[in-house]
């Protein structure tokens, strides 16, 4: 009989594989297969239970609960972990063609061997330390018969975790594919740090069992304790308990990678976390970034978990980047007063038991920093592959220092919906308002109903919570961010003391502002300023200004400047004092970004005349992803104070953009178009200005033309947020599209073009626009009408051949004909349409099928189209067809393709028939990917039960069914089971 070991190391085994076996599902997943077969094997992968050789017999005084202390222990489980990596490996390596056995490097299973032997040794004296009535001496303990035992001990482990291995690649059935994301990734990453790890583990310098878990303990009581409140957005700091305020939005996929995670899908935020592994999560100034990251830091506990915050406009990132493991044991000391043992970070990050947030990166001002900064988190993904990451950054501007999107997934926190506006104001004038004149429930519903016209402005968290506070100060609410920022300064400076009824108000607070957007400026563009503006170097910036704009000497300059830091000093709002910076000094700092590119804007618009001079200033920054604000409160001004001012500014932003487009078509060396161009940066920057500002019409001419181009490059998504249906323009917006796009179309005949295939294209497909990331209120129906309009009869009718399958796709989602005289014409519905425009489309013709019938935007997309098609499809030639070039019929979702079954049987005879021939195509396709029989396959999910519909609803002289699934004859030259009989 084995002995006790075995059924330890058997139970063991899942503690040891649940990581490996999350990231293996985490790296299928972001690669398209998170709703295949291959991943679902994953769920019912199982190793039975295997009688290997006995082990050696125990020392003498070790026991077998020091046995299984030690492998119990994370160390234990780690070391055990790293043995299941390198038997997948070996095994991967074997299966493509590989060694034929290839075991654990003798040199590595020698340091595993140490290891153990090291653990057992340190759990063996501990247990002396604890307990002195043992049945013999410590000296007496036979150690020196230790090697044998561990040597043993090591086979075991080994050999189950080879087993697993084996169990695992068997269930993936494909495993020359299917792996093949991993050992770039996961297992080779994690491989790199074996011999590191070994060595950690045989350190004196090991935190002993004791030590660590009451540091833990301790770790999370301040850290719950610390993150538990979250700060009221008001004239004064008030903390209140997150469930209180804090509104849970959701999390709208933007890399691809993060499309395959969660099929396209928004994720609410109770869900996201089985998402993480490691993620950006993006949003717009005010999202609430940081408070989400903060809270999922609070959720990783219950998970196993150790949180680790890093606010990176808080430490010190060189030129090299830092240094994680000395940066969190520094904020560990300071921020948590709680020190963590010697080599407990090192050990936590090693273990992959950490949850590490880079809060911030976009704080980062210095473009140098913020590239050092990304360079080194992406090191330290790469160095920790198990360690679940989350790193924040505003959307724009991200893209200049992009994380590795070979391991990060990237992720958008979603506006809030008008429903979110409701409850987060409802939440906040419960715990605000004073008077009893009006119930709470009357209040929210006025605040709602004179918001209404700015609504795309409340649904960013913290511009709703400036408008929920003028509103409560003033009984109405400003339409422009602009005004709003000029009225929270209006209320903060001029009025917020008399109400408080605080003294030593300035006689001037006209110079005070304006000595407020001197400081601003140079903290915006000095990178000397990042970490606050000591109290001299407030005097230094602003005296002399002064004695320029109307003071009369240097005394009533300084007095000026006195009553400024006077009107700043211990009040939570605008500008403030933030205690002793790294110089030792009293420091100030603005409490938000939002209000010093406000005020810096303020010192743009006094200091510059021409709107030629601000676009030059400001140009390279929206580029670079900065100063949204400041640009949005520059036009916002020259509206108010000259003639045209606003639209000067924004045609010369245009003409800008346009002489770089123009440029580059001009040039012999054409580069690949990157999302962070100028010009790209700049287009996008006027659509989300023009959703509050006002436009000129030749300006909202060019800017859709150009968008136009943009989206069809697949270099901008920003021509979606025009068809939002609270956006200003909306109707000159869809006017000026179905203009253009219409016009492409009726040259698409004659000259068709990239450019013009590209429009077609849009104008084809205009109802997935509905998906796009930057929609987020869309009527389906205008969409749908859109289209109609664009798409004319002589398009329709556009000849078959030969044209390319892209025009031929076009042609048939526009509502043609199946040509029947072409043999490849069924083949073709499942080839790849080669869209011109990445990720927006359908992959397929199959998939704009199935589209059609069950996508969430499906009332946008032309059914009665996909439906024409269908009837077409049985009398094509669907036998024995050769395989599809670049098929893409496979990478659709299993529960798309359930959800268009359940659909179509409510159809009549000829529509459902030309369904099924598809589905049974579908089907076969996964068979070959999978490399199973249709009777396996037909065991997952609700499939079958279909098929036997199909059969009972005897539409054998149409497509017989019943032959199809005994396997007697194939729509495909099936590889694997042979030509249709």
């Amino acid at each position: 009989m084995p002995g006790f070991e075995e059924a330890l190391v058997g139970r063991l085994l899942g503690q040891a594989a649940k990581p490996v076996l999350h990231g293996v599902r985490h790296a299928l997943a972001r690669r398209g297969y998170g709703r295949t077969d291959i991943y679902m094997a994953l769920g019912r992968l199982s190793l039975n239970p295997t009688t290997l050789s006995i082990l050696a017999q125990i020392p003498a005084g070790i026991t077998q609960r020091d046995i299984k202390a030690v492998l119990d222990s994370p160390n234990g489980i780690e070391i055990f972990k790293r043995i299941i990596a390198l038997q997948l490996e070996a095994n991967s390596r074997r299966k493509t063609g590989g060694e034929e056995d290839v075991a654990i490097a003798p040199e590595t299973g020698a340091k595993i061997k140490k290891s153990l032997a090291f653990l057992i040794r340190s759990q063996v004296a501990a247990r002396y330390k604890t307990d002195q009535h043992q049945s013999m001496k410590f000296q007496e303990v036979r150690f020196d018969q230790l090697e044998a035992y561990t040597s043993d001990l090591f086979e075991l482990l080994a050999e189950r975790g080879k087993a697993w291995a084996e169990a695992l690649v068997r269930s993936l059935r494909t495993p020359e594919r299917a792996l093949d994301w991993a050992f770039r990734t996961l297992i080779r990453s994690q491989l790199e740090g074996i011999d590191q790890y070994l060595e950690v583990i045989s350190r004196s310098v090991e935190p002993g069992i004791v030590d660590f878990a009451n540091w833990k303990r301790a770790y999370r009581k301040v850290f719950e304790s610390r993150h538990s409140t979250i700060q009221l957005p008001q004239v004064e700091r008030r903390l209140v308990p997150h469930e209180q305020l804090f509104v849970r939005g959701e999390f709208q996929p933007w890399s691809p990678s993060a499309h395959n995670l969660t099929s396209g899908s928004r994720v609410e935020f109770e869900g996201f976390f089985k998402f993480i592994n490691k993620a950006v999560v993006l949003g717009d100034p005010g999202a609430g970034k940081s408070t989400t990251s903060t809270l999922l830091a609070r959720q990783s506990f219950g998970f196993g978990m150790v949180p680790f915050i890093v606010r990176l406009r808080n430490i010190q990132v060189g030129l090299d980047g830092f240094s994680v493991e000395s940066v969190i044991e520094e904020i560990l000391r300071n921020r948590y007063q709680a020190g963590a043992p010697t080599g407990a970070v090192r050990r936590i990050l090693t273990e992959g038991k950490a949850f590490l947030v880079f809060d911030g990166l976009d704080e980062l001002i210095d473009s140098a920093a913020r590239e050092a900064a990304a360079q080194t988190i992406d090191a330290i993904a790469a160095l920790y592959p198990f360690v679940r990451i989350v790193v924040t950054s505003r959307r724009v501007g991200y893209s200049v220092a992009r994380l590795n999107p070979e391991l990060f997934d990237e992720f958008v926190i979603s506006s809030f919906s008008q429903d979110q506006v409701g409850e987060y104001a409802q939440r906040w004038f419960s715990l605000t308002h004073e008077s009893d004149d009006m119930p709470i429930a009357g209040v929210v519903r006025k605040f709602l109903e004179l918001s209404r016209p700015i609504a795309d402005l409340r649904t960013n968290p913290l511009m709703l919570a400036f408008i929920c506070i003028l509103y409560q100060e003033h009984g109405s609410i400003p339409h422009r961010r602009a005004e709003i920022f000029r009225q929270c300064v209006d209320l903060f400076l001029y009025r917020w003391d008399g109400k408080r009824r605080f003294g030593g108000r300035p006689n001037n607070l006209d110079l005070v502002e304006v000595a407020l957007s001197y400081v601003a400026y140079a903290v915006l563009t000095d990178r000397h300023y990042q970490d606050g503006v000591t109290e001299k170097e407030v005097f230094e910036l602003v005296v002399d200004p002064l004695l320029a704009e109307g003071v009369p000497d240097r005394r009533g300059a300084l007095a000026v400047t006195r009553q400024l830091l006077e009107l700043c000093r211990g009040r939570a709002w605008i500008f403030a004092n933030v205690d002793d910076g790294p110089r030792q000094e009293e420091t100030f700092s603005f409490t938000h970004a939002s209000f010093m590119e406000y005020f810096a804007a303020l010192y743009v618009d006094r200091t510059m005349d021409t709107p030629e001079e601000i676009v030059q200033l400001i140009a390279p920054q929206i580029s670079a992803g900065r100063w949204e604000i400041l640009a949005q409160v520059c036009i916002s001004l020259r509206l108010r104070s000259k003639k045209a001012g606003a639209a000067r500014i924004m045609e010369q932003i245009l003409v800008r953009a346009e002489s770089i487009v123009q440029a580059r078509q001009g040039s012999t060396f054409r580069p690949v178009p990157s999302l962070n161009d100028e010009d790209v940066s700049l287009v996008e920057f006027l659509l989300r200005a023009s959703e509050t500002m006002p436009m000129a019409s030749d300006v909202l001419r060019r800017l859709m033309d150009i968008s136009i181009d943009h989206f069809a490059l697949g270099r901008s998504n920003g021509l979606s947020a025009l068809l939002n249906s609270d956006y200003q323009y909306v109707d000159a917006a869809y006017e000026k599209l179905i203009e253009t796009l219409s016009a492409a179309i009726d040259s698409l005949a004659k000259v068709p073009g990239r450019a013009a295939q590209a429009r077609a294209w849009i104008a084809t497909h205009f109802g997935y626009m509905a998906g796009q990331p930057l929609i987020h209120h869309v009527d389906f129906d205008r969409l749908s009408g859109a289209r109609t309009k664009m798409v004319s009869d002589h398009y329709i009718n556009l000849p078959m051949s030969p044209r390319s399958v892209l025009i031929k796709s076009i042609r048939l989602h526009a509502g043609g004909a199946l040509d029947a005289r072409h043999s490849r014409s069924f083949v073709e519905l499942f080839e790849g349409c080669h869209s011109p425009i990445m990720s927006f489309g359908p992959r397929s013709t199959v998939e704009w099928i199935v589209d059609c019938m069950s996508a969430p935007f499906r009332a946008s997309l032309p059914a009665s189209a996909a439906i024409k098609l269908l009837r077409q499809i049985p009398s094509a030639n669907f036998v024995d067809n050769d395989l599809p070039i670049g098929g893409e019929a496979h990478q659709i979702s299993r529960q798309a393709i359930e959800k268009a079954c359940g659909i179509a049987v409510a159809h009549d005879d000829p529509t459902f028939a030309g369904w099924s021939l598809l589905a049974m195509a579908v089907h076969e396709l996964w068979e070959i990917d999978a490399n199973a029989s249709r009777e396996e396959i037909l065991d997952i999910g609700e499939m079958l039960r279909f098929f036997r519909y199909a059969k009972d609803r005897e539409i054998k002289r149409i497509v017989d069914v019943d032959s199809w699934l005994k396997g007697l004859w194939n729509i495909w030259k099936h590889p694997a089971v042979g030509s249709a009989s």
